[in-house]
Order: C-alpha cells, then structure tokens, then sequence
C-alpha cells in the first residue's frame, strides 16, 4: 500500500494514514461492545462480527486479487526457507536494529495498558468502560495523520523519539490515576498521542533505510516485531496480576524504548 502512494517522497504520511485506520477500530469496537453487553449479554459481540467479516470478503475478492486473476502461490517447502533466509537479512542491519528493537516496547505498553485498564474499573457499568477503553486508540487515530507530515519535513527519527517520551509520561501519568473513569481516560489518551508520533515515523525509518528488494521482507519483520509486543503486553498484566504493579513495570519497559530510539537517532 505504502509502495503506490501517489508522492513516494512522502513515505512517513503514507504509513501514519494505514496505522490511523487501525486505531479507528479500537475507538468503536470498545464502546460498541459495552452497549451490547449490557443490552444483549457477551455473546452479542462475537455475533456482531459476522456480517463485518462478510463485507471484508466481498471487499476482498474485488479489490485484492489482481487483475490477471493470478493469487498468492500456495506455500511450498522453501517459503520458510525463504522467509527466515530474507528475515534475518533485515535484522542484521545495524541501521535498522534499533528501530526495530524500539518498536515492540512501546507496543507491548499499550497492549498492556488495554488489557489492564478494565480491572481497574471493574466495578463500573460495561458500557463506562467501553468508553475509556477508546481514548488510547483515539488519541494515536487523531495525531497519527499529523505526525507523518512532521515526520517527513523534520525526520523520522526525531518525531519517533518525541512519542517515546510522551509515551513516558503517559505511563507515569497512568500510574497516579484514581478510580474515576475520566481520570484514566485522559491518562490513557495521552499514551495513545505519543503511540500516533512513534508508530507510523519508526516504520518509515525501517522502511527508509530498507533496500527496495527487501522492502516486502522489511514490512513483514515490522508487522511480526510489532504483533510480538503487542501479544506480550496482555501477558505482562497477567503475570503481574494488578493494575498499579502493570502500569510500574510499563515505565520501566517505555523508558527502554526511549533509550534505544535515542541510539537510533544518534546512529544517524
């Protein structure tokens, strides 16, 4: 997607645009599910998914496949081959180690910070908390498109580095929240406005110091890196088993995150 942007030149808004998307999801799907559950119980949310996922088909079979008819080729016995051989390639550049080692702490946070939040609010009605949940994803949603244009005029590298220590301060923010759902809604938001300056300029560097050949390779590395820490994250509030010990051990992990976008600035 990011390869047929109509000005190559520009890759950082072309990545923040795609990774607004995501969040937008994150700022329904909470609220929607609280109103359901309380209206129709927990089974409603997973029903609700089905005519989504049937238009996401439709979608799909019309505008994925290409035009000549051909499709992915089905997995043989040298596509693992392949992608550790090309994977490890992309992880033995020095210029990209360190964005690629900064990705998945920030991540891992957030995924912690959604997973943990609702344990905090327990007590509150379900639809309360579907709408804290959302001011996290709104927060990365609404300044995500903005950072791209200032990661393209300024650099990426500073711009993921300012959302590393906003993200910093979120999380210390979030540690000295109360009981009131507005309380942790705006602390929230604040971790989810440095996730919209990190995430989008931190893969337009990968991406940017990538040879174009690997460039597919590159984005699957991102994506894996990227879904690694955010699985990692709702097994660390589990482990941990408490809102305020989760949210201390958050700090600890986001300021290794600044650390290592301040070696990659620096590697520049």
């Amino acid at each position: 997607m990011t390869s047929r942007v109509p000005r190559p030149e520009h890759p950082a808004r072309a990545m923040c645009l795609v990774l607004a998307l995501i969040p937008l999801s994150g700022v329904a799907g909470p609220a929607l599910g609280g109103v359901l559950t309380d209206l129709f119980g927990w089974r409603s949310v997973f029903l609700v998914n089905l005519p989504i996922v049937a238009v996401a088909v439709v979608v799909g079979r019309r505008r994925a496949i290409a035009r000549d008819g051909r499709g992915l080729p089905w997995p043989g016995r040298r596509l693992p081959v392949e992608s550790v051989v090309l994977g490890a390639s992309v992880l033995r550049r020095p210029s990209l180690a360190f964005a690629l080692i900064a990705l998945p702490l920030p991540v891992a946070g957030v995924g912690a910070v959604n997973f943990v939040v609702p344990y905090a609010l327990v007590d509150l009605p379900s639809r309360t908390v579907g709408l804290v949940l959302p001011a996290l994803s709104a927060g990365m949603a609404v300044v995500s498109p903005l950072a791209g244009v200032v990661a393209d005029r300024y650099g990426y590298r500073v711009v993921a580095l300012v959302g590393t220590v906003v993200i910093l301060i979120g999380t210390v923010l979030l540690l000295r929240a109360g009981d009131d759902p507005r309380d942790v809604a705006w602390r929230s938001a604040v971790i989810g406005i440095g996730h919209g300056l990190f995430a989008g300029p931190d893969a337009a560097a990968v991406l940017d110091r990538t040879p174009r050949e690997l460039i597919g390779t590159a984005g699957g590395v991102t994506t894996l890196v990227r879904t690694a820490g955010s699985s990692i994250g709702p097994v660390l509030g589990a482990s941990l088993g408490g809102f305020h010990a989760t949210v201390a051990a958050l700090v600890a992990i986001t300021a290794l995150g600044v650390a290592a976008t301040v070696a990659q600035v620096r590697a520049e």
